[in-house]
């Protein structure tokens, strides 16, 4: 009564890009015109990359658009064109279709194969073959999680809904400091963005004056987009298919645990043991902001109401989301470092917290107070 399709195209490092165009988008049409021919529930597996990245990080959701003034590599294009394919065959033949967006998928496979998608990077770091980074960030998911939520999206979503599987966002420098830490081993250098790009242009013209003899393994089409920030909110997903994030930590342990049961990592890794839980969410971080500001002891007892209201306003969710994204958390002394990046972000915010104390009865019960203070002062 059902179908899920998953079949796509991805793009690895060192190995000839794929045909884009004939997977992602052909073989998406030829399976929808067949699938209109017997109307049933198609859930359809695409991808978030088609709500497209940002060059700041920025949290996107489920029905996001990308921004067209952004240029965008040939898996993110033909994943939008494939995605519109289903929504205009489900709409002409009536099919009850529902949408799944995986983000960025990390982790152990299932079946006990070695062969690898995204996760693939994450071995060639373990393996020594991933000397380098650039800016950017994505949502990292557990794929295990991606696999249940799938399988709930059958029997529980909405028609014509679309839910991002999403998981932890993070930039790439805080997610490679993380996963070094557990591999016990050193953490990739940052690079301009300009370096593998001129990399990829550079290759592109051995390959051309071979003729195509020599394959550019980081093709100029894919290097678009490279640095950019693909972060999403996966709410919908959980309010409504029961979707669950695991810890990142814990994914990464096992990732590791499984390529070095499989003989795929060359050299013997110590993992170090984890001595603190999952790092700070955005709420422990909002806690913290009122913990250290002024009016602090106001904000306190207004805690849950201001919770409430940074989950609801979209404008203050970005600019914690992006002091979060950026920040360093410090156990030893429980508290936050911020980079100058968000120096407007906090700005921002700490006038929210004034706005609403000077608002309040507490500020206006204040002032009789204030008066005295002031008068016998002046005597």
């Amino acid at each position: 009564d059902a179908v899920m399709y998953c079949a796509g195209a991805t793009f690895r490092l060192g190995q000839p890009a794929p045909d884009f165009e004939k997977v992602n988008v052909e073989f998406t049409r030829r399976f929808f015109d067949i699938a209109g021919l017997n109307p049933k529930r198609v859930v359809y597996v695409s991808s978030a990359s088609t709500l497209g990245g940002s060059k700041m990080p920025h949290v996107a959701h489920d029905d996001s658009t990308p921004d067209p003034t952004l240029p965008r590599s040939i898996y993110d294009l033909t994943k939008i064109l494939s995605e519109q394919i289903a929504k205009d065959s489900a709409q002409k033949n009536n099919i009850d279709l529902v949408t799944v967006k995986p983000c960025f998928m990390v982790g152990p496979r299932l079946d006990g194969r070695e062969d690898f998608s995204s996760s693939v990077f994450l071995l060639d770091f373990l393996n020594g073959k991933m000397p380098f980074f650039v800016k950017g960030g994505h949502s990292f998911c557990d794929v295990r999680d991606v696999a249940r939520g799938v399988v709930s999206a059958l029997e529980r979503g909405q028609s014509g809904r679309q839910y991002t599987l999403g998981g932890h966002n993070m930039t790439l420098a805080k997610f490679f400091d993380l996963f070094a830490f557990i591999a016990n081993k050193r953490t990739p250098t940052l690079v301009p963005t300009w370096v593998p790009r001129g990399i990829s242009r550079l290759l592109q013209g051995i390959s051309v004056l071979t003729f195509g003899l020599f394959k550019n393994p980081i093709p100029t089409a894919l290097a678009r987009g490279m640095d950019y920030y693909y972060f999403t909110t996966s709410k919908r997903a959980v309010d409504e298919l029961r979707y669950q994030i695991s810890p990142v930590e814990k994914t990464l342990r096992d990732f590791v645990d499984f390529c070095s049961g499989s003989g795929l990592i060359q050299n013997s890794l110590q993992m170090r043991p984890l001595p603190f839980p999952s790092a700070p969410d955005a709420e422990q971080l909002l806690d913290y902001l009122t913990r250290r500001h002024r009016y602090a002891e106001f904000l306190k007892k207004n805690r849950d109401s201001i919770r409430c209201i940074f989950s609801t306003n979209e404008s203050l969710k970005n600019h914690l989301h992006r002091i979060h994204l950026v920040s360093s958390y410090r156990q030893a002394k429980d508290d936050f470092t911020f980079p100058a990046d968000v120096k407007k972000d906090l700005f921002l915010v700490s006038q929210f917290f004034e706005y609403l104390y000077f608002s309040s009865n507490d500020f206006f019960h204040s002032i009789p107070l204030r008066l005295r203070a002031a008068d016998a002062s002046n005597r």
